[in-house]
């Protein structure tokens, strides 16, 4: 009949349409008793753009002024030329109707038009002329005129046609009234470049200088719907190209429209609003709620109804989930699908599904129904579990010298509600916990932790204990200055908060050893070193320089001769800070001079000097006097200077040593 004539998408893609060129005829709907129509040629109409006050067609199809049906191409907006080369289809001769008005109407399949000003077609025409129905078949290169096919045509004819293309630009279309067994074939060329970037199946209102009045007409259902593009053969709905639904719109309002394609993508239906079937189900989605474990849902029921005109025959598939199905498969209006969920195998979460309701002919189909699964984690019995992460770990005494970072991390069991909070005492003080907590005070601390979880388990508490000991041993060293042929070095260590672990010592250069003495008696400058370690593993370090110096020499021989009788008298006992005197007789009578009395103590098992003083010789007699500072055995030597500078009288052991016991 002609090329689309007005195309405008709401909310798609819109196709790439020119304007038909300038002179541009069309062939209005023909037959020799077509009265009161030209049979020739009617000035062009051009092609209105896009408009966005548009009504959105049905299924959001594409919406024109003269066509209502279906196009297939390699892309709507932009469609490869010379891809199609096959185009067919079968459709069932609408019965048609009217009053006083005329109306037109025209039944086709060809190739080209969709996004091209060239059509090559054929089909059949059903008008109201005069009050009377005209049904007549006919094919058309548009836009050259179209022409008559010599067939007898009735309502409830079912025709098949095909549009193929031959070579260059020449196609061969051919049509069989199969319900008479009439066929016609014809192989024409268009005259000018055929694009061949679309092919259609349309029912059509017919234009002469414009858009002529639609004819009432019964739904018309093409089935058998294929072409061939890019070499491929398929349905209207094939994988390797795009199609549409298309629905004729005039002054704003749908007057005919397109179904949704079956199951297959071969066939639909047109009718006027109100005339296809509308599926309308019961409930636009369902929602279902399992717990692990638990009980299956119980199925749900879908009444399918048909809403509008024509007889619904509908079918109701699940879209692919193993979890969801419905049953019965089909029925028809007032019947319904019972939809069952089968969660047993699935881990909690939220699941989603459709189940498809499609019907042949619906203006809606197919029509998905949302479902939703909510599978939800069996009822949480167990507590969480928290574990500390101490650093640095203590040492194996249990203790730590530096700050201690406490971490606890809690988890829940698999698929339980999840940890909620977790809680911590440290020294009987409760916190919440949120991040990891630095322990910097010294001393002996206890702790206990636990968590909780969303259904409100609470974990029993763990107990731990941390131990935290920065300072450092006390240690020092008793030695002195200066030793007469040999030193003993005493170590003292004490630790008051983890103990005391050992000590060390070395002597000069040498080896430390764990020793809290260390004596020599080699002569000369020394160091002593020693180190203490307490059980946190803290470190004392000291030292001590000493000298070793050798024994006076012996005296030189006396040059006084003193008597047998001599000797040191005193106590054998005394007490602790009580003055101690004692006293000597050098003899004879008449020496004089001084007395050296030299002290010394027992400490262990050696005599340690403890000092010296002179006191003078008056008649042959001394006396000393003392303070003992330290208890045990102190040992007192006298001896015996001359008048004469280098003469010295050592007196006689016996009588000059006195040993006393300090109490």
């Amino acid at each position: 009949m002609r090329r689309l004539t007005t195309l405008a998408l709401f909310g798609l893609v819109c196709c790439a349409l020119l304007a038909m060129p300038a002179g541009a005829s069309a062939r209005a709907a023909i037959g020799s008793s077509d009265a009161g129509v030209n049979q020739t040629a009617a000035p062009m109409i051009r092609i209105t753009p896009p408009g966005a006050g548009a009504l959105l067609g049905v299924n959001a199809n594409v919406q024109t002024s003269n066509w209502s049906g279906y196009a297939s191409a390699t892309s709507l907006t932009s469609p490869a030329n010379n891809a199609v080369s096959d185009v067919t289809g079968s459709w069932v001769v609408p019965t048609v109707s009217g009053g006083a008005t005329n109306g037109y109407c025209a039944d086709w399949i060809g190739i080209d038009g969709y996004s091209s000003s060239s059509v090559e077609q054929l089909g059949t025409s059903e008008n109201w002329i005069g009050g009377a129905p005209q049904y007549y078949a006919w094919w058309e290169m548009y836009p050259g005129a179209s022409h008559s096919i010599t067939m007898t045509i009735h309502p409830g004819d079912v025709m098949s046609a095909e549009v193929k293309w031959a070579s260059g630009n020449t196609f061969t279309l051919s049509m069989t009234d199969q319900t008479t067994g009439v066929s016609f074939s014809t192989q024409q060329n268009l005259g000018s470049t055929a694009a061949r970037n679309s092919a259609e199946w349309i029912h059509e209102a017919p234009s002469s200088g414009s858009v002529l009045q639609l004819a009432q007409t019964t739904p018309v259902t093409f089935t058998g719907c294929n072409t061939t593009i890019g070499g491929t053969n398929g349905p209207i709905s094939g994988a390797s190209w795009q199609n549409t639904g298309i629905d004729m719109v005039q002054n704003s309002t749908v007057v005919a429209q397109a179904s949704g394609l079956s199951a297959g993508g071969t066939s639909f239906v047109v009718g006027a609003p109100g005339t296809l079937p509308h599926i309308s189900p019961s409930s636009n989605s369902l929602t279902f709620n399992y717990t692990v474990g638990g009980s299956t849902p119980a199925a749900q029921p879908i009444t399918i109804t048909n809403t509008a005109g024509g007889v619904l025959s509908w079918s109701a598939a699940s879209d692919s989930p193993a979890w969801l199905s419905c049953s019965p498969a089909s029925g028809g209006s007032g019947a319904f699908t019972s939809v069952s969920v089968t969660p047993a195998s699935l881990a909690a979460g939220t699941y989603h599904g459709n189940i498809v309701l499609a019907a042949t002919g619906a203006d809606n189909t197919p029509l998905s129904v949302p479902v939703t699964l909510v599978v939800s984690p069996p009822p949480d019995t167990t507590a969480p579990t928290t574990t500390l992460i101490a650093t640095p770990t203590p040492n194996g005494a249990g203790w730590d010298h530096a700050n201690v970072a406490l971490g606890l991390h809690a988890t829940d069991n698999a698929g339980g509600s999840g940890v909620a909070a977790t809680y911590y005492t440290l020294d009987a003080v409760q916190h919440s916990y949120t991040t990891t907590v630095t322990l910097s005070t010294e001393g002996v601390h206890a702790l206990t932790y636990w968590s909780v979880d969303a259904s409100g388990n609470a974990e029993t508490p763990k107990a731990a204990t941390v131990r935290l000991d920065k300072t450092a041993p006390a240690l020092t060293l008793d030695a002195t200055a200066t030793y007469v042929s040999a030193a003993t070095i005493d170590a003292t260590a004490t630790d008051a908060l983890s103990g005391l672990d050992h000590v060390d010592m070395r002597l000069d250069g040498g080896s430390f050893v764990t020793v809290t003495q260390l004596t020599t008696s080699v002569l000369g400058a020394h160091t002593v070193y020693a180190r203490a370690f307490d059980l946190a593993g803290n470190e004392r370090d000291v030292s001590a320089a000493f000298t070793v110096v050798s024994p006076p020499p012996p005296p030189l021989p006396a040059q006084i001769t003193v008597g047998t009788t001599t000797k040191l008298a005193g106590p054998s006992k005394s007490k602790l800070k009580r003055k101690l005197t004692l006293t000597g007789i050098v003899l004879p009578a008449t020496v004089t001079g001084q007395v050296t009395v030299t002290r010394t103590r027992l400490v262990g098992k050696k005599w340690r000097s403890a000092g010296s003083a002179n006191v003078s010789v008056v008649n042959g007699k001394f006396s000393y006097s003392f303070k003992p500072g330290y208890r045990g055995k102190w040992r007192f030597v006298a001896r015996y200077s001359g008048g004469v500078v280098t003469s010295t009288t050592y007196l006689s052991s016996k009588s000059l040593v006195r040993t006393v016991q300090v109490k």
